[in-house]
Formats: C-alpha cells, structure tokens, sequence
C-alpha cells in the first residue's frame, strides 16, 4: 500500500474504505432489526422532529470545544495549546495526501460536531464529542512539541510553561481517575445554576486564582463568553505565528 503505483493507491483506498463500509453497513443492518429503517443512527432521525440537531452557530460551538470552562477541551488539557506551535511547520514541511486527508477530514468532522445544537455531549465526559479527531491534534502537538525545541527566543521559559501545563493536564486526568463522577455534568443545569462545573468546583476549593475564571461559558454564550473565548481563539492565532519557521524548509514526504 506504500508503493506509489496505481495498485498501491487502490490498496490505500481499500485499507480505508473497506473497513469503515462494512461497519457502515452493519450498523445499518441492525438498525433496521430495531427501527425498520436500513440506515446508520435510525434512532436519531426518528426523533428529528422532537429535538433539534443541528444550528446556525458553529462559531460558538467551536469556541465551545475548546475552551468552554465546563465541556472544553483546553481548559481540562491545556497541553494541546502547544500543538499551535507546529501548525505552520507541520504543513511547511510535509505535503502529501495523507496529511491532506487527515487535515480535511477532522475540519470537517469539527465544523460538523460544532454546528450540533447539544455540542457539548452532556451526561458524559466533556470533550468526547473530539475524540474522533485526536489522533490529528496528536500530530499537531508532536509538531509543535518539536518546534518548541527549535526556539531560540525564550526557549527556557517556554519549555517551562509547556511542562506546567502537561503537569496541571496530568493532574486533572488524575482527579477524573479517581473521582470519576465530576466528569458528568448536564448543560441545563449549568444553565440554571450558573455553575462552574463539578471539575472547577472541586478544584476551586484547593486552587488558587480559581481555573475557571481563566474561561468562558459557551454553554451559556453570553457576550463577555464570547469575547473571552476570542481571546483565547486569538491566543492560539498567536502561538501559531510564534511558531512558524524564519523560511520554509525544504519539502518532505511522511514516513
């Protein structure tokens, strides 16, 4: 499938299609076992008319999965701030289809799940919503991991800061492990109570500034919400522009 013949880019494109079409359609099949209806996730479109799916405000749902106080993927692991770093580099250095592929399919997937009206996924751990589309932020942060090396302004500081935020991401990933009931919190409770989360909340009471003060509610989305969550949104535009290259490397293939 590595060989850059038309046998090996339909072996890729087997590897890949194949595997997903056959779940598609086993997925389908039970589906129509239960609902009569031959299609994947029958049970959503059936309640179509009861709850709304989709919305015209992927802007906040963005904002949201990443840096809502409560449902946000930063504020739990601030670590992947980092990955802003290796955005320029990483497409710089590599071009090829894979990346291209990998690129496109999680904007997609991300527009997509931002433009959902319960973006947030309540009642289950925040941020699972972007699990799908990790493994392309793990590049990113690899990316950006290994561009930090490359500084030379503040290198000491900025390798401090990253450390910092991969302990403070370490020991939330420890409090869920071993108090796993803070990661299920509702947005309509967040809504009534204009609470801060059962994460904050917890560690509110032992840390000081309160982490939560650091992040907007898109739950809530109200102005100053958004306008705390562009900062951070131009926060991450920054780092990137610290990240990029003086000159473009020369290209090269992925391994």
């Amino acid at each position: 499938a590595l060989r850059p013949t038309v046998v090996g880019i339909a072996a890729r494109v087997g590897a890949a299609a194949l595997p997903f079409a056959a779940l598609l359609l086993l997925l389908s099949y039970v589906d129509y076992r239960m609902f009569q209806l031959f299609m994947p996730n029958a049970g959503y479109y059936l309640i179509r008319g009861q709850q709304q799916v989709l919305t015209f405000a992927p802007h906040i749902g963005a904002l949201g999965l990443l840096f809502d106080r409560v449902f946000g993927l930063v504020p739990r692991t601030p670590l992947y701030l980092v990955a802003a770093l290796g955005v320029v580099p990483l497409f710089r250095r590599v071009r090829n289809t894979e990346l291209a592929a990998l690129t496109l399919g999680w904007l997609l997937y991300f527009l997509f799940i931002a433009s959902i009206a319960y973006w947030w996924a309540d009642g289950s751990p925040p941020s699972r919503y972007l699990l799908a589309g990790i493994p392309f932020l793990v590049v990113l942060l690899a990316a950006g991991i290994e561009r930090l090396r490359e500084l030379h302004v503040a290198r000491s500081a900025a390798v401090a800061i990253t450390w910092g935020l991969a302990a403070y991401s370490l020991v939330i990933a420890y409090v869920y492990a071993v108090l796993p009931d803070l990661r299920y919190d509702l947005a309509v409770d967040i809504k009534d109570s204009g609470s801060t989360g059962s994460l904050f909340t917890f560690l509110g009471r032992v840390v000081r500034p309160d982490p939560a003060a650091f992040f907007p509610s898109l739950v809530d989305a109200r102005v100053t919400d958004l306008l705390l969550g562009s900062v951070w949104l131009l926060v991450v535009v920054g780092l990137a522009f610290i990240g990029r290259p003086e000159r473009a490397p020369a290209s090269v293939s992925a391994p």
